[in-house]
C-alpha cells in the first residue's frame, strides 16, 4: 500500500521535535523518510495530506508550507499525520492535534473516524475531532 506521512518525533539526541514526511511508493518499492527542521514543543502543528485534482498529486503541507507532493494510486493510498516520541518517559507537554479531516472519494472533506491512540506510559483525552496526547502517565 501506498502511504504519505507528515507529523513531528522527538529522538533521545534531540533538542526539539522534529518535523519530517515520509513517503511510500508501492510501485517504485521505494520509501522516502525526510526531516524537515526543528520545532519547539510550544508550537502549533497544523499539518495536512490532501490530494489536488489539477495535478493528480497527494501534497503534504504543515503550517503552509508544501514538504512534499507525489502521484500515488489512488485506490491504494494510507495518509497519516503523526506525532511520535522515541524516548521513553520523557516529561513533555500536551500535543494535541486538532479539525482531522480527509477527502473522500467524492472530493468532500469530512470529520475522522478513527479513534485516537497513545503508546504505553503516554495517554490522551478527547475525541476523534481534536485530542491531546501528554504523558508520561504511571
Amino acid at each position: 500500500m501506498n502511504h504519505i506521512i507528515i507529523g513531528g518525533r522527538f529522538y533521545e539526541s534531540y533538542n526539539d521535535f522534529q518535523l519530517y514526511y515520509e513517503i511510500y511508493d508501492e510501485s517504485a518499492g521505494t520509501m522516502k523518510t525526510h526531516e524537515a527542521g526543528a520545532v519547539d514543543q510550544e508550537t502549533v502543528l497544523q499539518c495536512k495530506i490532501e490530494k489536488i485534482e489539477s495535478t493528480s498529486k497527494w501534497k503534504a503541507s504543515c503550517n503552509g508550507v508544501v514538504y512534499a507532493s507525489k502521484a500515488l494510486n489512488d485506490t491504494n493510498v494510507s495518509v497519516q499525520t503523526n506525532g511520535e516520541v522515541y524516548k521513553k518517559y520523557i516529561q513533555m507537554g500536551a500535543f494535541t492535534i486538532s479539525s482531522i479531516k480527509f477527502k473522500n472519494l467524492s472530493g468532500n472533506w469530512i470529520n475522522s473516524t478513527i479513534t485516537p491512540h497513545a503508546d504505553d506510559h503516554y495517554a490522551y483525552g478527547g475525541s476523534n475531532k481534536c485530542f491531546s496526547i501528554y504523558g508520561p502517565v504511571s
